[in-house]
């Protein structure tokens, strides 16, 4: 088992004043007596649930999304070699988050085998289709305000499977669409693209920023695959990468090698720790 833990913060929002709380959804489904209850199909062969929730106080909880592995099963190893797993039982995959409902921030546990945010909001909207929240990877403070110190004049963008860029449905569609439409027409397993003012003096439109948010929130939900995303402005004219930018922490943890409650609080623990003094 890897001890190896990596969480990622995220800005998260509701998409108007009509959406629930994320919170008070995730209230709800643990409210649903029988864990079975709480499973829900996301995907081909990905089988989510809620496994706990623990309430920190009236604006804070940590909870538990489980994985159910019931196909491909491993084997079980013996000094005599190897056999067929005993268990009938399903097996169970984690991942813990903790969200801060007051400052709208989500920290998460990132493994996206398991499941990843783009993931939890899905398995939201399977018990509310309101449950519609905008997500947006903390960058480190410093890295917008150098952004946003001069106007951009230079952004590169690098993403592979380019035909998924046709979801950007805001500032950032009409580039979307162009890099889908060559991904397709060339078969391109990746494109990357440069959208400069060259040697033309001002800098790019206001939207352009609207694009840079829009590409970092659909890469968090791994809708596209975002590989650069870098911003060069007259102050800093060798650019800020902001792939390089995103607020993660990595730690290995004292995790117990199978007892998952021990984990748990292990891991809470941990993002309690690293969330502290985030705002």
């Amino acid at each position: 088992m890897d001890k190896n833990v990596t969480v990622k913060l995220f800005r998260i929002e509701r998409a108007n004043e009509t959406v629930p709380r994320i919170i008070d959804v995730l209230r709800r489904i643990d409210a649903i007596q029988g864990y079975g209850n709480r499973e829900r199909h996301i995907g081909s062969n990905f089988v989510v649930r809620l496994e706990s929730l623990d309430e920190e106080n009236q604006h804070v909880v940590c909870g538990e999304l489980t994985r159910i592995q019931s196909t491909n099963m491993p084997s079980e190893v013996t000094t005599a070699g190897r056999t067929a797993l005993s268990t009938q039982n399903r097996l169970g995959h984690s991942v813990v988050f903790r969200i801060n409902h007051h400052l709208g921030l989500l920290g998460m546990e990132f493994n996206s085998r398991v499941c990843s945010p783009g993931r939890l909001i899905g398995y939201l909207a399977e018990f509310d289709p309101t449950a519609a929240y905008r997500m947006l990877p903390l960058v480190r403070e410093d890295a917008w305000e150098r952004y946003n110190r001069s106007e951009p004049r230079k952004i590169q963008v690098s993403v592979a499977s380019p035909t998924d860029l046709s979801v950007l449905d805001g500032d950032g569609r009409a580039v979307g669409e162009a890099i889908a439409a060559m991904g397709e027409a060339y078969e391109a397993p990746k494109i990357t693209v440069e959208i400069s003012m060259g040697q033309a003096r001002g800098h790019l439109g206001q939207r352009i920023t609207g694009f840079v948010h829009e590409l970092l929130t659909k890469s968090s939900q791994e809708e596209i695959q975002l590989e650069k995303l870098k911003a060069f402005t007259p102050d800093f004219p060798e650019g800020i990468d902001f792939l390089d930018e995103l607020v993660v922490f990595r730690e290995e943890l004292s995790l117990h090698d199978r007892d998952p409650d021990i984990n748990f609080s292990i891991k809470k623990d941990y993002l309690r720790r690293v969330m502290y003094g985030q705002s």
